[in-house]
């Protein structure tokens, strides 16, 4: 079944990354958090990336992290999160695939609006590796929200609450992300945030320092760069990802949600 998911994900990349892609706005992406947009109608985005964390005498590699949205309808989105290979390494080495994502990101202000909000509740399904997968299907949800401040300068945030399964049981575990944003130039943005982890299974504090470039209105690279700042938290964090999209899945019957 891995296997299956990985041909999945370069049989996709390798179709639609030599499509011609048209489109007159420009991708927005998931990464590296929730975003507080959807994928226009009729539009199939992929988003791709891959990370590497070094942790009190450990090293994590996970990836290729991928996430396929589907624009459904004017205001939300179809997301499947394909599972990933992470590996980590002490004294002996974890690897294996983790669960399979399925949720649903519906938004409820308009695409012109300086203020942004969206919701995204989901299931993970327990298809992962043995010691990679809970186990159990494990609802979770996702509020995301951003704030235009003037032409180049914006901040956004995000809430999470996960319903994880351990030793048979359901533990809330939570996540606050909360990101301050500058538009360099018309096609690279930087950005600097906040990462708080907590609940039953522990807590920990992150700073990331990112950057995305666009390439054309339908291609994006991100790179990150993330710091713990309490003790046991992750060392070091470098990532990578690219994502693009294609249009015209099916035709779009009514305008963008700005016109009113």
């Amino acid at each position: 079944m891995a296997r299956g998911y990985v041909s999945l994900v370069l049989g996709l990349a390798v179709c639609l990354g030599l499509h011609s892609l048209e489109a007159q706005d420009e991708i927005n992406t998931d990464r590296p958090d929730l975003s507080s947009t959807v994928v226009p109608k009729g539009r199939l985005q992929v988003e791709n990336g891959l990370a590497w964390t070094s942790d009190n005498g450990g090293a994590t590699l996970d990836g290729i992290e991928t996430v396929i949205r589907l624009g459904l309808i004017t205001s939300g989105e179809l997301r499947v999160g394909l599972p990933d290979y992470y590996g980590y390494w002490e004294h002996n080495a974890t690897l294996g695939f983790t669960d399979f994502l399925l949720s649903w990101k519906q938004q409820f202000t308009r695409d012109s609006a300086s203020f942004q909000l969206s919701v995204a509740p989901g299931l993970s399904l327990p298809t992962g590796s043995h010691g990679r997968t809970s186990g159990g299907i494990d609802p979770q949800l996702g509020v995301a929200w951003s704030k235009s401040i003037d032409s180049r300068w914006s901040t956004s945030g995000v809430q999470y609450a996960y319903y994880a399964t351990g030793s048979g049981r359901h533990f809330l575990q939570g996540e606050t992300v909360i990101a301050i944003e500058r538009d360099l130039n018309r096609t690279t943005k930087a950005y600097i945030e906040y990462q708080g982890y907590y609940g039953h299974f522990g807590s920990a504090e992150m700073i990331e320092l990112g950057a995305s470039y666009k390439k054309g209105p339908n291609r994006q690279w991100d790179f990150l760069f993330g710091m713990g700042v309490d003790r046991g938290t992750a060392e070091v964090s470098v990532g990578a990802g690219f994502s693009f999209r294609m249009a015209g899945i099916w035709k779009r019957t009514r305008a963008s949600r700005s016109d009113p």
